[in-house]
């Protein structure tokens, strides 16, 4: 309940109240899973509030608690990335689409991934995972796409097809 509320707080720039009950919960659950999600929320208080440095704290003592927890990771990701650390902060990134590449592998159990090898005589599939404009916003780098490789095919949702043709797929 107190993490719930501390990101209602948030949600209203009530970062002192929000912070209040982040360490209510953690002093009532000093670790798992609750734990873990309070300091994740509590790195992202203290970010937005100017305190890098305490939000960087909160989600180590998160990923201390669970090296594993996927969340954890991307927020850490998410941060490295807001404070212009891209190098590491990619693969921290990649948490956040675990489960969906974990779903397109089952989806497509027979096409691989592709990484950005040579691929200019293949087919590219690319899954649309996320929300419109999502899609929308990374429409603009289809064309680039399309010049890499020789058939490119752009899974959408179905009020996009007719727009979404015209940016080079077939």
């Amino acid at each position: 309940l107190h993490v719930y509320r501390a990101c209602a707080y948030d949600e209203f720039g009530r970062s002192a109240e929000a912070i209040a009950d982040l360490d209510a919960a953690l002093t009532l659950a000093p670790s798992g899973t609750v734990a873990v999600l309070a300091l994740i929320t509590l790195a992202f208080v203290r970010d937005r509030e100017g305190d890098a440095e305490g939000a960087f704290a909160a989600v180590a003592r998160a990923l201390a608690l669970d090296p594993a927890d996927r969340e954890a990771h991307a927020a850490l990701g998410t941060l490295l990335a807001w404070h212009g650390a891209y190098p590491r902060a990619w693969s921290e990134l990649e948490f956040h689409h675990l489960d969906e590449r974990a779903r397109y592998r089952k989806r497509f159990p027979d096409l691989h991934e592709w990484n950005g090898e040579p691929i200019a005589a293949q087919r590219l599939l690319v899954v649309h995972g996320q929300g419109l404009g999502d899609l929308l916003q990374c429409v603009r780098y289809v064309p680039r796409l399309r010049e890499r490789c020789a058939h490119l095919t752009l899974e959408c949702a179905e009020p996009l097809v007719s727009l979404l043709r015209a940016s080079g797929v077939d």
